[in-house]
């Protein structure tokens, strides 16, 4: 065999094993992106580069084919700048493959589109600085949490043998509601389904608002009604129960940070 055609042989395989190298990549991300929107049920292009480790401004191809491919759909939310991204039907076919997750996924563009696409949004901002990012996934959304709707915290990240439990705060919530998450995060302690919780703020007058609440020694009492009502827990005496809150160890198992979250 001739030097010429040996040459022409070496980089007709290098060309194939380069398509068989780009074509896994690509399925390595398309993957991944069926992962994280079975997770938290739409994101952004953004978002969704930077879980892969990738700049925005060189994933417009691999954006481009998924879309083409009925992988994804797009909307525009008037909350957000950028376009939001969904499964589409190609990408449920493929979903059921890939995980069982696939069963719950039940999104559409009138779910998608919501004032709270910012918080939504900000929650994947959150896990994407406290996970490793490799599949399988380390973080649990609150769409896959075993526990009531009204008591999920906004994530679960584990590290290690600890899960912890993330809770997203963009607004000022009234005092029985601040006292009512705290109080649901210890009942959960006790239940160890995780073993502590991060509540993180993107403004931080806001974060010493709720630092102030908790750090008082003792907290009110509340519960949820059945109609969803949170009202105050009374003794048998009828008057307002108090907790007392001074434990190390429950002051141990809060955190409360201040960090840019998505925008």
């Amino acid at each position: 065999m001739s030097g010429v055609a040996a040459a022409m042989i070496d980089g007709d395989e290098r060309k194939r094993g380069g398509e068989m190298t780009n074509r896994s990549r690509y399925q390595d991300k398309r993957d991944f992106v069926i992962h994280w929107l079975l997770e938290f049920q739409w994101s952004t292009p953004r978002i969704l580069s930077q879980a892969l480790g990738l700049k925005r401004t060189n994933q417009s191809r691999f954006f481009q084919l998924i879309q083409r491919g009925g992988l994804v759909q797009t909307i525009k939310s008037p909350f957000i700048y950028e376009h939001l991204y969904y499964l589409g039907k190609e990408g449920k076919a493929l979903a059921q493959c890939l995980s069982e997750k696939a069963e719950l996924y039940a999104v559409s563009k009138t779910s998608v589109v919501s004032g709270l696409n910012i918080h939504h949004l900000s929650v994947q901002q959150a896990v994407l600085t406290r996970s490793t990012l490799t599949l399988p996934f380390d973080f649990q959304s609150e769409w896959h949490l075993d526990l009531p709707a009204a008591s999920r915290p906004d994530a679960i990240v584990a590290t290690g043998h600890t899960m912890t439990a993330l809770e997203v705060e963009l607004a000022q919530k009234t005092a029985p509601r601040i006292y009512l998450g705290f109080l649901t995060h210890l009942n959960h302690f006790k239940q160890q389904y995780y073993d502590r919780v991060e509540y993180i703020f993107s403004d931080a007058a806001l974060r010493d608002r709720y630092y102030s609440r908790f750090s008082q020694p003792q907290w009110p009492m509340f519960t949820r009604t059945t109609k969803g009502q949170i009202v105050p827990l009374l003794d048998g005496q009828g008057k307002p129960m108090q907790a007392e809150a001074e434990d190390p160890l429950i002051r141990e198992r809060f955190t409360f940070t201040h960090e840019a979250l998505y925008r």
